[in-house]
């Protein structure tokens, strides 16, 4: 009987353990949202809210400053806020005064930082700043009239794949545009024109960006260095953007992308299964990825380690993102594997809910993702909650038994 006492308490123990090490992955001070973006206009008067958030159910006591270019432009509702306990999080905002004018268009940027802070011990008095986390205010000052800017991605350099030019057009101007479309050019090492795509036309509202394809499959291609002129039409204006790539048969490929044990605000550790598809040692391979948000901005642009990859064999490299200020959503991604002067890139799209990132090729929906309902954490916690549940009815079942023993 004793050793089954012994037996149940440790699993009660281990189940506690997981349980503290799920939920020390949540970092203590939170802000949302990440980021807001909003159009420029003269003289304009805007309160835009906030909400700093206790992960951790302690007392915080927050320092709020503003940062950047636009910093000027912000007036905070206070200096200091206190949470309590049993406060989850506080609602605040924050006003925008914006100038009657910005000379040069583009984007300008305000940081709405938000440092827990402590008393410091010793003498005197001191603050002592622990995290900080931060919000990030753009303003776009658009171009008068029409204009467009154009990132060009190519989804494969496989021989054996059709290969997608992904045309994102961003409207970058104070009018909205009519019909945008894009011609694709693609040019072998000799300058001889091997093709001409055209993609769908659609319009694009100021402010607003929109996805244009063209795909090129032509099994009989060969391998070696090519490059495309890339054409944007919108509304009789022009932006030409020249792409060079390589086409030949996959060194390194990527496999699959997975990220475990993730909360929104915590770091997300990426797990880039690779692939060794030669029959030869490849020194110093390394991951490049870089994730943008919905206005096309890189947010972050992280690396992983190098590593030689045994011949047809596979490994896993490691890159890691600091998810503090990131919101909910679908970010494109793109993945570079970096070996022997040469690269292969990937591009994918990353659904990102509060306890999962689910990396995905192109073409695969966030729907699925995004509608999941329970992550994978929830699901862990509510595992090792049943468990310990278990164990404590075992525990005084056994209890019972052995009082009824007694008795008799």
């Amino acid at each position: 009987m004793n050793k089954l006492k012994y037996k149940i308490t440790a699993m009660i123990l281990i189940a506690v353990f997981i349980l503290i090490l799920i939920l020390s992955n949540v970092s203590a001070i939170g802000i949302a949202p990440g980021k807001k973006v909003i159009q420029f206009e003269p003289n304009l008067e805007q309160d835009i809210g906030f909400s700093i958030i206790n992960n951790e159910h302690k007392h915080l006591r927050v320092l709020l400053f503003a940062r950047g270019e636009l910093k000027q432009s912000i007036t905070l509702p206070k200096t200091i806020v206190e949470l309590t306990p049993e406060q989850e999080e506080v609602r605040l905002s924050y006003k925008v005064n914006l100038p009657d004018r910005i000379e040069a268009p583009g984007t300008y940027k305000a940081e709405i930082v938000a440092m827990e802070i402590s008393e410091g011990k010793g003498e005197g008095i001191f603050v002592e700043a622990r995290a900080a986390v931060i919000s990030t205010l753009n303003v776009d000052v658009p171009v008068p009239g029409k204009y467009a800017e154009a990132v060009v991605d190519i989804t494969s350099d496989s021989p054996d794949e059709p290969r997608t030019f992904l045309i994102k057009v961003f409207n970058r101007g104070k009018l909205d545009i009519v019909r945008a479309k894009a011609t694709v050019e693609i040019f072998g090492s000799t300058n001889e024109k091997l093709a001409t795509l055209n993609t769908q036309e659609k319009p694009i509202t100021s402010g607003e960006r929109i996805e244009l394809a063209a795909s090129w499959n032509d099994k009989n291609i060969n391998p070696g260095p090519y490059f495309a002129i890339i054409t944007v039409v919108y509304d009789g204006e022009t932006q030409k953007i020249e792409k060079r790539f390589e086409i030949g048969s996959l060194i390194i490929d990527v496999d699959k992308i997975e990220v475990k044990n993730f909360r929104l605000g915590g770091v997300a550790k990426f797990d880039i299964t690779i692939e060794n598809k030669w029959n030869q040692l490849i020194n110093d391979v390394f991951a490049q990825m870089q994730i943008r948000d919905e206005d096309g901005e890189v947010i972050a642009d992280i690396k992983s380690s190098s590593e030689n990859l045994d011949p047809l064999s596979k490994a896993v490299l490691n890159t890691f993102w600091d998810t503090e200020g990131i919101r909910e959503g679908t970010y494109d991604t793109k993945v570079i594997l970096h070996y022997q002067d040469k690269q292969t890139e990937k591009q994918y799209k990353s659904f990102v809910t509060l306890e999962n990132i689910i990396v995905a090729p192109l073409g695969i929906t966030g729907q699925a993702v995004m509608e999941g309902g329970v992550g994978k954490s929830s699901i862990l916690v509510i595992i090792v909650f049943i468990l310990i549940i278990i164990n404590i009815g075992w525990l005084i079942y056994f209890k019972k038994r052995a009082k009824q023993r007694k008795i008799c």
